[in-house]
Parts: structure tokens; C-alpha cells; sequence
């Protein structure tokens, strides 16, 4: 197995990972236990709440919508092979999903409803892409990659487009939230970035590039 990405439940009881190992999502209770399986496909990406509704990432370049319980296939965006779709959250400030595109160095913000989107450029490191990678919703209108290629955390206003530069962390590959005493109020995906200049971890093994 090879887990990529992980969303809470909004019960807070279990989270459901998504495995590139043997491309799956699966359940694993927050007490701990063995994994139970979801749904088998090419979920090979970032998975999310919004609103109590599963999305997750398929083949990298559609977003999914699934029957939480089941893994029964609801919705999806239509594919789009120019994309390279990594990371994903949701946003509750725009309510909706916000996904890094790792080969093209954008940010895509999905509607969840209508499941289309639009693409966020952002700029280059070096004369290429910043590779952004794991993200999160601050849930107040901010959001925060991870740079694979500059090994650092950046915010990116909403509001504004504005992109700011923080911590560098070598090794950096993903981005989690504190949660517990001292963290900001939960959102659909429980996000709270009240200690994120030190809470940056590396959630997950890298995805191989060809």
C-alpha cells in the first residue's frame, strides 16, 4: 500500500485514505485498527469533504464525487488530460474545492455542484513550474501549498490572488492540519493552520514522475 491522501469524517470518527499502491480508498478508524475498503478505482489523489459529499481525485486529472459509504460514483468532472491534479480541500469561504496541479503549477478551483472549474496560474520557480503539492483551507479565505520544487509553504489570497512565500522545509511533500486545543473552528475538511508555521509534516510518499 501507498497511501497519497487522507480526509477526517465529518462524524470524526474515521478517515478515508486514498491508496496509488493499489489504487483505492480506504477506512481506518481514528482509535486505530486494521483498514477496511471503500472503493477500488484510480483514486490516486487528493481526497476531500464538502459538505458531508466525497470527492476525490481520479487518474489525476478529473475530480470524482462518491457516495461516502459506499464509494458509489455520484458525479464527475469531465477529464482533462493537460491537467496534473495532486493535492486537494475544500474552501468554505468560496465552498469550493481547491486542488494543486503539480506538472503545470496552477491552482484549479472546482465547483462541486456543477463539478467545472477554472485554473489559477501561479508563478515560476527558476523558469519552471513551483510544484505545488499537498494544500489546505485556513477556512477564513486563505489557503496553503506546499512547494515541491521550492520546498517551501506559501499562502495564496483568494480574494486577492496574492502569493507569500513562508517556511522552507527540505523534503517537503505535504501539508496537514493541527487539530486539538489551540486550533481554529472546524470546516468540512477539519482544518486549522493556528500552528501551521511549525505543523508542516510529510504526509506521504512521493508520487513517481515520468
Amino acid at each position: 500500500s501507498n497511501p497519497v491522501d487522507l480526509a477526517l469524517d465529518p462524524s470524526g470518527t474515521t478517515f478515508l485514505v486514498s491508496d496509488i499502491g493499489s489504487p483505492s480508498i480506504k477506512r481506518i478508524p481514528v482509535t486505530g485498527g486494521a483498514p477496511t475498503l471503500v472503493v477500488n478505482g484510480p483514486y490516486d489523489g487528493g481526497i476531500a469533504y464538502a459538505n458531508a459529499n466525497l470527492f476525490a481525485i481520479a487518474n489525476h486529472n478529473e475530480v470524482d464525487q462518491l457516495n461516502p459509504a459506499t464509494g458509489a460514483l455520484v458525479n464527475f468532472s469531465v477529464p482533462n488530460a493537460l491537467l496534473d491534479l495532486d493535492g486537494m480541500t475544500y474552501d468554505p469561504v468560496t465552498q469550493h474545492l481547491w486542488a494543486t496541479d503539480l506538472g503545470n503549477g496552477s491552482l484549479v478551483e472546482f465547483d462541486p455542484a456543477a463539478l467545472t472549474y477554472s485554473v489559477h496560474p501561479l508563478p515560476t520557480y527558476f523558469g519552471g513550474s513551483l510544484e505545488p503539492d499537498g494544500i489546505i483551507s485556513d477556512g477564513a479565505g486563505t489557503l496553503y501549498f506546499a512547494s515541491r520544487k521550492a520546498f517551501s509553504i506559501y499562502s495564496y489570497d483568494i480574494a486577492t490572488a496574492t502569493i507569500t512565500a513562508h517556511n522552507q522545509v527540505f523534503g517537503l511533500d505535504d501539508l496537514a492540519p493541527i487539530i486539538g486545543p489551540g486550533s481554529l473552528q472546524s470546516v468540512p475538511e477539519p482544518a486549522s493552520l493556528a500552528s501551521l508555521a511549525v505543523g508542516a509534516v510529510l504526509l506521504r510518499r512521493r508520487r513517481n514522475r515520468v
